[in-house]
């Protein structure tokens, strides 16, 4: 699953805060990137990141993901 594309939750460990995201590219990559963007305290377009810097909180230990949905980059995805 991991290497497939599509719609996905990232969730807060420290409070209730959610993101639901899309990605065309897997989501392995795109997990990476919001755990990169953390750590070098650069979060541009990373929700989660941006959440977790501003918010004081432990984006390497209590940040979690799942997949709702997969599927490649089209209409179907913009839908869900």
């Amino acid at each position: 699953m991991e290497n497939k594309s599509g719609t996905y939750r990232s969730s807060c460990g420290e409070c209730d805060a959610t993101y639901i995201g899309q990605t065309g590219r897997s989501f392995k990559t795109c997990f990476a990137e919001h755990r990169t963007a953390f750590n070098t305290n650069k979060p541009a377009d990373y929700a989660v990141a941006k959440h977790c810097l501003s918010e004081n909180h432990d984006h390497g230990k209590k940040v979690s993901g799942e997949i709702l949905y997969v599927t490649s980059k089209n209409r179907v995805m913009d839908r869900l």
